[in-house]
């Protein structure tokens, strides 16, 4: 009544048993790239972060005194670094709060407003 299943549907359960495992290990394979390739931009990006905190430490740690100009210069100059940026501004708002002025500029960037006119 029952028999014994042949060799050819055996083969092919194999075959497709094999195929299945065969893409599973591959995604496996991929995705662990995927994900050690975002681990390294993680890495990456913090390393930038610690290097910019420590430059900033850095800037309130040698100030003998708080001169916001020279301090906003210092803070801009490490941020522009860290950004690999060739050049930035920090706006500040008027006592008012009714327009932003360029207080530190670094690099050739037009500011909305000259920062000596507005202390």
């Amino acid at each position: 009544m029952f028999e014994q299943p042949s060799t050819l549907i055996l083969e092919i359960f194999f075959f497709l048993l094999g195929a299945i495992l065969s893409i599973f290990v591959s995604r496996m394979f991929f995705g662990s790239r995927k994900l050690r390739r975002q681990n390294v931009a993680l890495r990456q990006e913090r390393e930038v972060v610690f290097d910019f905190i420590h430059n900033i430490g850095e800037v309130f740690s040698s100030a003998e005194e708080m001169n916001m100009e020279s301090l906003l210069k210092r803070i801009l100059f490490f941020t522009a670094k860290t950004a690999k940026a060739a050049s930035g501004v920090i706006y500040l708002f008027t006592p008012d709060r009714s327009r932003l002025f360029a207080r530190a500029v670094s690099g050739i960037f037009p500011p909305l407003y000259d920062s000596r006119h507005h202390h």
